[in-house]
Parts: C-alpha cells; structure tokens; sequence
C-alpha cells in the first residue's frame, strides 16, 4: 500500500499516470530491453532503454548501482541496475553499446550518472566476486569492491568521454537513514529506493 502511494506520487511530480512508470524484473545480467508504449511490463532484464516519451524507466536498489545514460540531443535515455554481478558482467557498457546501435546514438553525445549504491569503504566481499573480476583487479582495496569505478570504467570503454560521467560516491551502507541498505540491514531483506529517467 506505501509503495503504491510512493509510485503514485511519484508519477505525479512528473504529471505522469503511475502507469507511464515502467519497471523490470531484475535478474543481475545485462539483458537490454528496449521499451516503447507497447513492451509488455516486467520483463526479465537489468538494462531498459527508450526513445519515447511515453514510458518513464524506473529499476529500484538497496546497494546495487544505478547508472542512469542519456543522449545530449534528448532523443533516447537508459536506466541500468548493476551490482556484483551486472558490474563484472559490464551491464552499463551493455546500456551503452545498445543506446549506439538499437537507437543511433553517438558515445561522444552520451551522458551517464552513477547513482548511490555501496561504496568501496564499506563492500567487503569473497573470493567469488574477487575472481568475476579478475580481469580488474584496481577495482580491490584490502578486500572491498569498488562498483562505483567498476561501472565508470565500463563506460569509458565504451567511448563516452570520463568528463560526461558523474559519481555520486554516496556509500548506501554509510547513508542508510536515507538510503535502503541490504548489507546496512544484516543481510536481511531490505526495502528499495528506486531511480527513474525519461524523456519529456
């Protein structure tokens, strides 16, 4: 009942019905769903995109990144979900990539936001993670992860130039009176905080 008044309300500072906000099943890949006014609602994915006004993309996080993508043209945005698993498998290069071929746009034209999620002071992790990314290992600090630099890099690999991509570097786990916080709430299942963009 809360979270349909938050999503109503929501909807309304953007005079928008709650039905214009279009979420995802969220899976932890980079399975990119590009959405118009006829996408069925829900789909399995972590990376959603459109070229329409008539969607408003929202995925929701409690220490996952938001990366959130738009072109400077205002033609087409992104919203992209990442935590461990997203980031080793590069889902905010998949967002990216998927924005340049599906919709046209050009990397040097792109903007991105990397939102709050757990910060490299507090994402102690194991050697499962360690080894998903192997390939980086700059991105470990004794032990803890870096997703906010995880993500950045992702895009710069992608084209879009470091001075179009702002951090947020707000740690969720530190800020949890005013984020949700999985790790912050024991590993309990926690509520979620949710990131929208769309074009208007």
């Amino acid at each position: 009942e809360n979270v349909d008044e938050n999503l109503r309300r929501v909807a309304a500072a953007f005079d928008r019905p709650p039905e214009d906000l279009f979420a995802a099943y969220q899976v932890h890949g980079r399975e990119v769903t590009v959405v118009d006014g006829y996408t069925p609602k829900r789909p399995k994915c972590d990376v959603l995109l459109t070229a329409t006004n008539e969607r408003m993309l929202m995925l929701r996080y409690a220490d996952c990144t938001p990366v959130l993508l738009a072109d400077a043209g205002g033609r087409a945005v992104a919203a992209v979900h990442a935590g461990w698993r997203g980031s080793a498998v590069r889902a905010a290069a998949a967002a990216a990539e998927a924005l340049q071929e599906a919709l046209d746009c050009r990397p040097s034209e792109l903007v991105a936001a990397v939102g709050p999620a757990i910060g490299p002071c507090c994402y102690t992790v194991g050697a499962d993670v360690e080894e998903a990314f192997a390939d980086r290992p700059w991105l470990f600090n004794e032990g803890k992860l870096d997703l906010w630099s995880a993500n950045r890099d992702a895009l710069i690999e992608t084209g879009i130039p470091p001075s179009q991509i702002e951090v947020s570097e707000i740690c969720t786990q530190c800020e949890s009176d005013r984020f949700f916080s999985h790790r912050a709430n024991g590993g309990q299942p926690a509520g979620r905080f949710a990131a929208l963009i769309g074009l208007v």
